[in-house]
Order: structure tokens, then sequence, then C-alpha cells
């Protein structure tokens, strides 16, 4: 069953501060709780919400380098910013780590189940009880990162990672 007012959203990662601004102005109130969980784009996130949005409490737990995988067996308790229950929104990143890992090969079906049971936990165990959950998005690469790769060495080489993105699907407490 879905709690009425809990939903996830997905929005690629250079549609974030137009999201979270509007006029240039945050859009969050002062009393909202905000938590950033997943890898470094949830971690750059969380710092570019505190520099535009610094009347709302923004927690950063993104943490570089994590994977969907991590993300589906940490508690509350292994986050030190997650230990507040109390959120209104939630911004989540995974999934990216793990494709990467893979050189860009791995099934969408896969991913799709990382991401899936990372969200899962993050819903349930994580951050209950938030009214919001945003899903981002990455930016694709022009080329590889690293110099004479093959593998990962095309914008098309990621497009899988924007399908499972806007695929995947959880249930909400």
């Amino acid at each position: 069953k879905m709690m009425k007012n809990s939903y996830i959203i997905y929005f690629i990662s250079t549609s974030f501060v137009t999201f979270s601004l509007q006029n240039g102005n945050c859009v969050h109130a002062a009393s909202q709780q905000i938590l950033l969980v997943g890898d470094s784009m949830a971690s750059f996130m969380g710092h570019t919400l505190e520099s535009f949005c610094q009347s709302a409490k923004v927690s950063n737990a993104g943490i570089g380098g994590t994977t969907a995988e991590n993300w589906a067996a940490y508690t509350a308790n292994d986050i030190e910013q997650c230990q507040n229950n109390d959120w209104d929104s939630v911004y989540i990143s995974v999934g990216g780590n793990d494709f990467l890992g893979s050189g860009c090969t791995m099934s969408t079906s896969e991913l799709k189940s990382r991401m899936e049971g990372a969200i899962q936990n993050i819903v349930d165990n994580i951050a209950p009880g938030a009214s919001t959950y945003l899903l981002t998005g990455y930016c694709m690469p022009f080329s590889s990162e690293e110099e004479g790769s093959e593998q990962c060495g095309s914008p098309s080489d990621f497009m899988p990672l924007s399908e499972v993105t806007s695929m995947v699907s959880v249930a909400m407490p």
C-alpha cells in the first residue's frame, strides 16, 4: 500500500538547481529537513543544496564510491547523518558506481534490481516516513574518464544507466 503523501520523483541531475530553486530562492521552507543519500552525486548535490537552501536543515550522507549494493545493506545506524527519522525530503543517488564498475556492461535487469534494493532499503530502514523521495539521474560524460579505456568510452555506453533510473519502482510504506 502507498502512503498518501509519499512518492518518488525521478529527475536528472542537470535539472537539480531548477527544481530546487525558483527565482533564485530555495523552494524548501525553513523547517524542511532534507537528507541526501547515495554516491558522490548525492554528496555533490548536498554541497550545492546547502549553499542555496541555507534556511533548510540539509544532512549530506552522500559517500563517494558507494554502490547500490552498499546502500541496500546499510542501516540508519551505519550512517551518522541518517539517525534522525524526521525527514521531509530524501534525495537518492545510487547505481552509477555499480554500472561503471562493470565497465558499462551490467545488464539493465541486474542494475534495476540493485537500484531497487537500495532504494527500498533507504525508504524502509534508512529514512522511513519522508513525504518525498527524489531519485536523481546522472550526467552523461562525452568520453571515458580513463585514457585508453574502450569500455564506457562513449555517451551511448551510459544509456542503460539513464534508462534504468527512469524504470525503477519500489513499494512505499
